[in-house]
């Protein structure tokens, strides 16, 4: 575990030189490695992000339903999850339907895109969904066309976290000792995670750095992974369980964010340079 902090107060240096050191550690870390596998990685368990689809209901004029389809299933997709993260963080079982109506020029540009009728509750989403929707390029065609389609989304198996513009840090006063002695004693649940990965990857390294959230009434409510991309998705998703039942002192003065940065694994060691030829061959 590194020196847990407060979000957006990170540990300072005292020279230049020890920033870019400890720079280039985290970068190195923060993306890690599998290493050569032994087998194969078992699939993610469960169905982690939210479940979309889209389906073309209507389409007339000179675009075909089948292109429409299959350029907004690849364009709108990670949109979709977008927009929906602008209720689920308040709501993680939110999920519905949303039917858009629009017009496609000839040119491929959508425009007139209007919701037509919406069983998923949240203003907020749908607003944001007509709004994405005709930002997306249609193909070219001789004439435009017309088009209605339905939007399904549905929860996944893990929580959204806020949209970053509601990440904050919070007025609350943060206890570095107090966060450490939890999270040190919890040690053994997330290694737990990481133990079992070395059965198909022996040489996996990384960092995970990890976002918590507590309320002013001191209730953890958020556990993201943030700065980092651990290599193995599915040590990561384990270690987040295991972080979000965690039970933090509540911290004086009201809500609070703080990051717990923990490594995993043994960076391997950098081959060494091949010697410089000598001048003379």
């Amino acid at each position: 575990m590194e020196v847990p902090f407060q979000l957006d107060k990170r540990p300072t240096f005292t020279t230049k030189e020890a920033f870019l050191v400890d720079l280039r550690e985290r970068t190195r870390w923060n993306k890690g490695s599998l290493g050569n596998l032994a087998t194969e990685p078992p699939p993610v368990p469960g169905h982690p992000m939210p479940k979309v689809i889209v389906d073309v209901k209507n389409a007339s004029g000179g675009h075909k339903a089948a292109d429409v389809q299959r350029v907004l299933r690849k364009m709108l997709w990670i949109k979709v999850i977008e927009c929906y993260g602008l209720g689920a963080y308040k709501d993680q079982t939110l999920h519905g339907t949303v039917d858009l109506a629009f017009q496609i020029r000839a040119g491929g540009q959508i425009t007139g895109a209007r919701a037509t009728e919406a069983t998923l509750p949240d203003p907020d989403v749908v607003a944001c969904l007509v709004n994405r929707v005709q930002r997306v390029e249609m193909p070219k065609a001789k004439r435009g066309s017309q088009a209605s389609i339905q939007i399904q989304v549905h929860h996944g198996d893990e929580p959204m976290p806020p949209p970053p513009g509601q990440i904050t840090p919070g007025d609350g006063a943060f206890d570095a000792e107090a966060v450490r002695a939890v999270v040190t004693a919890a040690l053994p649940d997330l290694e737990a995670c990481y133990r079992p990965a070395l059965a198909y990857a022996p040489e996996l390294w990384g960092r995970l750095g990890i976002r918590f959230h507590l309320t002013d009434k001191g209730k953890l409510d958020e556990a993201f992974e943030v700065e980092s991309q651990f290599p193995d998705e599915r040590v990561s998703l384990c270690a987040l369980r295991a972080a979000r039942k965690l039970k933090f002192p509540k911290a004086a003065g009201g809500e609070i964010r703080f990051v717990v940065p923990l490594r995993f694994g043994v960076e391997p060691a950098a081959p060494s340079e091949p010697a410089a030829p000598s001048p003379g061959g």
